[in-house]
């Protein structure tokens, strides 16, 4: 630990979206009250939206930071007012030695745990792990080993608290409690909700529409069992594929659910003892033809 430094940090927003920051010194309000909002994890809520016993979507809540001083080597979130490279320097600071720590918050069957580096992360570990990285105002996962994580930032991992397989969604959006762009029941959007988006089947690829103008989607693929890495153990149950999507626009609340659900009768498809890439590739075909099929006995 050094004492009565003078330190600056500089980093590049190319958007004001959301950051991972982790670094080895205390901030205060007044270091960064100017140029930067900071928030600190508070908790992680899942929700169930059709009722069907499966988590739907998971969002991670945090808290502005808007008094006090932060914690060195700890898990922060930040993001700039504007664009640019922005520089937080502090006087008469204390340096404290660069340990990789980790914060954690639970659910009744999921633990989450947070872990600085300030060596970053590459994309076959970000893969093979599991790991969550910050993207887009969200916590997004690894889903191939292209996905990285910077230096003086954090990732995120989720275990089971059960010992059972952790069933996690590929996105885990963050929102600020109480932050005015979050729209309530007591704080409705000025235009209301957006309307349910479609679930359109094309030929082998799915794409989604919706009524409301400047509508973006969010969509989520759930299992009944996690499918990760090479192989996964064999389970004797039917598969089940659930498709999840949510339409959102500007000045308008977050749309109902349009959910799509697809059953593979056996995992080990190819029969050859084990669940494996191939499998999963004849999975997905299966899939695409359950939606064609639903589709045609739609418009019949």
């Amino acid at each position: 630990m050094i004492n009565d430094v003078t330190l600056s940090y500089a980093r590049t927003f190319n958007d004001t979206n959301w950051q991972a920051l982790y670094v080895p010194f205390a901030m205060s309000y007044d270091n960064w009250k100017n140029n930067f909002d900071v928030a600190e994890i508070n908790n992680f809520r899942e929700y169930d939206d059709n009722e069907d016993g499966i988590v739907d979507r998971t969002t991670l809540e945090v808290l502005y930071k808007k008094s006090g001083s932060t914690l060195p080597n700890t898990p922060y979130l930040i993001r700039a007012k504007q664009t640019g490279t922005k520089t937080i320097s502090l006087e008469n600071a204390t340096l404290y030695p660069a340990e990789s720590n980790s914060i954690d918050c639970s659910s009744l069957k999921t633990k989450y745990i947070f872990t600085g580096t300030y060596t970053g992360v590459n994309g076959q570990d970000m893969y093979k792990n599991g790991y969550y990285a910050v993207e887009d105002n969200a916590l997004c996962k690894a889903l191939s080993s292209e996905k990285t994580v910077g230096t003086f930032r954090w990732y995120m991992k989720p275990e089971s608290r059960t010992g059972n397989n952790v069933v996690t969604p590929n996105l885990v959006s963050i929102q600020v409690i109480g932050d005015d762009d979050n729209n309530t029941p007591d704080n409705p959007a000025p235009n209301g909700q957006c309307a349910t988006p479609s679930i359109i089947v094309s030929g082998n690829k799915i794409r989604f529409e919706c009524e409301t103008p400047g509508a973006e989607f969010t969509s989520y693929l759930t299992t009944s069992e996690e499918l990760m890495g090479s192989e996964v153990e064999i389970s004797n149950k039917d598969l089940v594929f659930t498709l999840t999507v949510y339409a959102t626009a500007p000045d308008y609340d977050r749309s109902q659910p349009a959910t799509m659900k697809f059953v593979i009768k056996k995992t080990d498809v190819n029969g050859d003892g084990r669940v494996d890439v191939a499998d999963i590739a004849t999975i997905l075909s299966e899939m695409a033809a359950q939606a064609r099929a639903a589709k045609e006995d739609a418009t019949e």
